[in-house]
C-alpha cells in the first residue's frame, strides 16, 4: 500500500494532499483495526459459525482491494481510510479464525502438526504464491508504466484485479466448503440437535440428558425440573462406575433410587 499512495506525489493535483505526504500515518489505521478486530472474533464465530467468518473475511479482501483501486489521496481519501479499517476484518477474521478452527477440529494428537500445516499452507506456500502472482501483475500494470498518471492508472487495475480474484476465491469457497461441525460456534444452530441452556432442555425435554450426581441431585429438588422426570425411563447409563465405593456407592444407588421414583418406574 505504501509505494502505491506515494505514487500519487508524482501528479501534482495529489502531491500536496494529505494522504499523499502522511502513508505511514494511513497504514497504522490498519494496524490499529487488525488489534480491535480481533475482539470481534469470539463474538462473529458464535454467532455466524467459521464459514460466513471466513466469507466475510474474503468479502472484506475484495472490498478492500476495490477500495484501493477506487481511492486516491484527494477527495478520495475516505476510501483509503475505509480500506484501512476493513484490513482488520479481512486478516483476522481469516488468520485468527481458521487457526482456531484447526484448534476445534483437530484431536488433540495430531493439533501442533495441524496448525503448522495451516501456518505453512496459508502464511509459507499461500503467502508465497501470492506474493509471486502480485509482483509479477504490478510489474506488468504499474511499474512498466513511466512515473504519474500511467502508474496511477496501473496501480487501479492492479488493485481490480486483486479484487476479482479474491472474488471468485470467495466464491468457490462457498461452494466448496462443508463445515459439518458449526454448531460449535453456535447456539440455536438448525443443524445442531445440542441443547445447552436450562430453559431450553425445561421447554423442550430432551430424549438424552448428560448430568453428574451433584447436578442430578438439584434437578430432583427443583420444582420447575421435575418435568424432565416425568417421560418414560429406558436406561440410565453411569460413568465409572468402580470409582463409587462405599459410602459414595451408596449415595449414587439411593440417587438412582430416587430417579427411578421420579420417573414412575417400579
Amino acid at each position: 500500500a505504501n509505494p502505491f499512495i506515494n505514487s500519487f506525489k508524482a501528479i501534482p493535483e495529489f502531491a500536496d494532499s494529505f494522504g499523499a505526504n502522511h502513508a505511514n500515518a494511513l497504514i497504522s489505521l490498519s494496524q490499529i483495526s487488525e488489534t480491535l478486530c480481533i475482539l470481534l472474533i469470539p463474538f462473529c464465530l458464535k454467532r455466524f459459525g467459521i464459514k460466513r467468518v471466513m466469507l466475510i473475511a474474503m468479502l472484506a479482501w475484495v472490498l478492500r482491494f476495490g477500495l484501493f483501486g477506487a481511492g486516491n489521496p484527494g477527495g478520495g481519501v475516505w476510501m483509503l481510510i475505509l480500506s484501512m479499517i476493513v484490513y482488520g476484518v479481512a486478516f483476522d477474521f481469516f488468520n485468527i479464525s481458521g487457526s482456531l478452527f484447526v484448534d476445534t477440529e483437530t484431536d488433540s494428537s495430531i493439533r501442533s502438526s495441524a496448525q503448522g500445516l495451516f501456518m505453512i499452507m496459508t502464511n509459507g506456500i499461500g503467502a508465497t504464491i501470492g506474493t509471486l502472482g502480485a509482483q509479477a501483475i504490478v510489474d506488468r500494470f504499474v511499474f512498466s508504466q513511466p512515473e504519474g498518471l500511467a502508474q496511477v492508472a496501473g496501480w487501479s487495475t492492479a488493485w481490480y484485479i486483486f479484487a476479482g480474484y479474491a472474488l471468485v476465491i470467495a466464491l468457490l469457497f462457498a461452494v466448496m466448503f462443508k463445515d459439518k461441525k458449526s454448531s460449535k460456534y453456535r447456539d440455536g444452530d438448525e443443524y445442531s440437535k445440542e441443547i445447552i441452556t436450562r430453559k431450553a432442555i425445561r421447554s423442550e425435554k430432551p430424549n438424552i440428558l448428560f448430568t453428574n450426581p451433584s447436578m442430578l441431585e438439584y434437578m430432583l429438588l427443583r420444582k420447575d425440573d421435575s418435568a424432565l422426570f416425568s417421560n418414560k425411563l429406558k436406561w440410565i447409563v453411569i460413568d465409572e462406575t468402580h470409582t463409587y465405593k462405599g459410602s459414595a456407592g451408596a449415595e449414587l444407588a439411593m440417587l438412582i433410587r430416587r430417579v427411578l421414583k421420579a420417573c414412575g418406574v417400579n
